[in-house]
């Protein structure tokens, strides 16, 4: 759930950076490093066991809804949009980072469901179409609260679920481990990827 939480603040920086970046070259690098911190959430948030995911985590999303996905979240498709909009103008940096992204996504993935697929792809269901209940459903499901806050409100908040996710790691270090070399790093970076998600809620963007 906190890791889930802070990606939806990144997915909310991301859609901050992404229309200035075919312009500003330093837009372009916060994408790239913004992307590095929600792969790196990604494996915070599927750092549990498999058998804690397949009998707590999955169960529970498969009970809300048989196709429960994360790609219903609002934030996430407007990334998306906005990336599609980015990519021709994509630097070097941004490339890596969205390799890496889907790396991250496969390698998760495979070590919590080895046998099986996302419950979206199970269901049979049209990845594409998403709706409002869909939607709302994530944001239920996550404990997403949605209403118009101020820069200095959204950072506060950030900051506070930041300080929870360091102090998790701290008593209770990630103990899963990748041989994967850039999944690897990630991991390692996680603590310096979060301590600096706060600077960018007072980066100023000139789209």
């Amino acid at each position: 759930m906190l890791g889930h939480h802070v990606a939806v603040c990144v997915w909310r920086l991301l859609c901050d950076q992404l229309p200035a970046a075919p312009a500003d070259p330093a837009a372009g690098d916060a994408v790239a490093e913004l992307y590095d911190a929600y792969s790196a959430l990604l494996l915070y948030s599927g750092s549990c066991s498999p058998q804690t995911y397949a009998t707590v985590i999955r169960a529970r999303m498969k009970a809300r809804h048989p196709a429960f996905s994360g790609t219903w979240a609002r934030d996430y498709e407007q990334v998306s949009e906005l990336l599609g909009r980015f990519r021709p103008f994509a630097g070097e940096r941004v490339k890596r980072a969205l390799k890496t992204n889907r790396l991250v996504h496969m390698t998760v993935a495979k070590r919590l469901v080895p046998q099986g697929k996302s419950l979206l792809r199970e269901s049979g269901m049209d990845p594409t179409r998403t709706v409002d209940t869909d939607r709302d459903r994530f944001d239920e499901f996550f404990g997403v609260d949605r209403a118009e806050v101020c820069r200095h409100e959204f950072a506060d908040q950030l900051a506070d679920r930041v300080r929870l996710v360091l102090d998790d790691l701290a008593e209770r270090p990630d103990p899963v481990r990748y041989d994967n070399a850039d999944v690897a790093r990630l991991q390692d970076a996680l603590p310096d990827l979060l301590d600096r998600l706060v600077s960018f809620t007072t980066r100023k963007v000139t789209p």
